[in-house]
């Protein structure tokens, strides 16, 4: 196990993110945990712990999963190659909303407004059934359809589960 060290302000998220890196070097999956503290304007600060599962084929979008007891189950949809250092990355503009609409197998398609950083081209989920639908694709080893307000259609391809991936589902209280 390694051990990772980044700091992050986004829009007022400072994530202090500590982690223990598990898993297996050949797997598709890095699942590391980590800690946040929100320090939103006007309020007090809190701080929680969580699990993340991070893929991205090289050259291809990927996905990130993360898990806690107080943000429950998001997930983040990466349109362009990112790194995982790139993912943590300090945003010094807000997201906007975009409509998504998503499908997961023979799911019916299902339409909301999902947070959009478009310099870093990244989908954050804002409800949880779009999180639980990126988890199910990944679980069902099935294609993520969706169509993007201004941005277009894209179809992600998620990695198999593995040992490293059931180490984040193992270890989400969400689950």
């Amino acid at each position: 196990m390694k051990l990772i060290q980044t700091i992050c302000l986004a829009a007022g998220l400072i994530l202090a993110h500590q982690s223990l890196v598990f898993g297996q070097s050949d797997s598709p999956w890095t699942v590391q945990t980590y800690t946040r503290t929100w320090d939103p304007a006007g309020g007090r600060p809190f701080t929680y712990e969580g699990i993340f599962a991070y893929a991205q084929p090289e050259g291809e979008t990927g996905i990130m999963l993360t898990c806690s007891e107080r943000t429950g189950l998001q997930a983040t949809i990466f349109l362009k190659p990112t790194t995982l250092e790139d993912a943590f990355a300090v945003r010094r503009r807000w997201p906007t909303g975009r409509k998504v609409t998503m499908s997961v197998g023979e799911e019916n398609e299902r339409a909301d407004g999902m947070m959009y950083d478009q310099p870093a081209k990244t989908l954050q989920s804002m409800k949880q059934w779009q999180a639980a639908r990126v988890f199910n694709s990944v679980v069902n080893n099935t294609p993520i359809k969706m169509k993007i307000y201004k941005v277009g259609r894209r179809t992600l391809d998620t990695p198999p589960i593995d040992d490293t991936f059931r180490l984040f589902i193992n270890n989400c209280p969400e689950l």
